[in-house]
């Protein structure tokens, strides 16, 4: 059986409409209505998925302990990672090395296109934020007019934006725009794997209806990640933020092994690089503040 419902159906109609399914799919629930609707679904033996919401990927790294001999659940904010830290800065430093030295001549083809497109610059620089709000200048192979923000308004590419060049939409399409980056890690200003970097200008805007979108610059800004592999482009700032979450909260150096090699999956993929709405300057929905 196959419905979709929503909250304004009552948690009372839910439940009657949901006695034959097989499986629930909970999706931007309120929690009060969603803890009920997980109490229906175990005591009808139901299997369910739920769409986490922040706190729950936080409790998901808790350690169950007790108190006094009350079951409590402990957060461990992983300051004690120092051992993986340290890992983690060999594989980005191994990692970015041998990419850059194996692209060579792709920096070499790229740089005659860009000059032969319209003459300006090779590389763009812009300021993002990294790890505690430390600001870089990330570098990548320029895509867009060298005259793209004149208006000084600092916005995400939109779909069929015409501020990117000929070059620059091949350069976008097959991601080879982002390769600079890993100077970026080199210079221990990024890693390979964590949060993708955000403008300071963006990442305020989405703080203001999100303020939990700071929780990002938790660990260093990556090249790939979760948000990469699972989401695109465009994703909206809550979803990009659970993806993020579910990353930081459980890293390790197989992790980051495994979201390298995934990458390579979705280089090629036309939706991951979609742009924004058009009039838009952020991810976020028009309805969003």
């Amino acid at each position: 059986m196959i419905g979709k419902y929503d909250i304004t159906h009552g948690i009372d109609k839910i439940s009657e409409y949901a006695k034959d399914a097989d499986v629930l799919y909970l999706y931007k629930i309120p929690s009060a209505m969603r803890n009920d609707l997980l109490k229906f679904a175990a005591s009808k033996g139901l299997y369910a998925y739920i769409q986490p919401k922040l706190g729950d990927l936080i409790l998901n790294s808790t350690e169950q302990s007790s108190i006094f001999n009350l079951p409590v659940l402990r957060y461990n904010s992983r300051d004690s990672m120092s051992v993986y830290r340290i890992e983690k800065r060999i594989f980005d430093v191994l990692g970015s090395t041998l990419m850059l030295i194996a692209t060579i001549p792709v920096f070499i083809v790229v740089t005659i296109l860009i000059k032969l497109d319209d003459g300006g610059s090779v590389f763009y620089t812009q300021t993002r934020f990294t790890k505690d709000r430390k600001e870089f200048k990330l570098i990548k192979f320029r895509s867009m007019r060298t005259n793209a923000e004149a208006d000084g308004v600092a916005r995400l590419a939109s779909k069929d934006d015409p501020r990117i060049t000929r070059v620059g939409n091949w350069l976008r399409k097959t991601r080879l725009d982002e390769l600079p980056q890993f100077i970026n890690v080199l210079k221990g200003e990024m890693s390979i794997v964590g949060p993708r970097p955000e403008r300071p200008e963006i990442a305020i805007q989405y703080e203001e209806s999100l303020p939990e979108f700071s929780l990002r610059l938790l660990t260093k800004a990556g090249i790939t990640g979760y948000a990469q592999i699972y989401g695109k482009y465009n994703t909206e700032p809550y979803d990009k933020l659970q993806m993020d979450l579910m990353y930081i909260l459980n890293q390790s150096l197989w992790e980051d092994f495994k979201l390298t090699l995934l990458t390579l999956s979705v280089l090629l993929s036309k939706e991951s690089t979609e742009g924004i709405e058009k009039g838009n300057v952020t991810a976020a929905k028009h309805h969003e503040a």
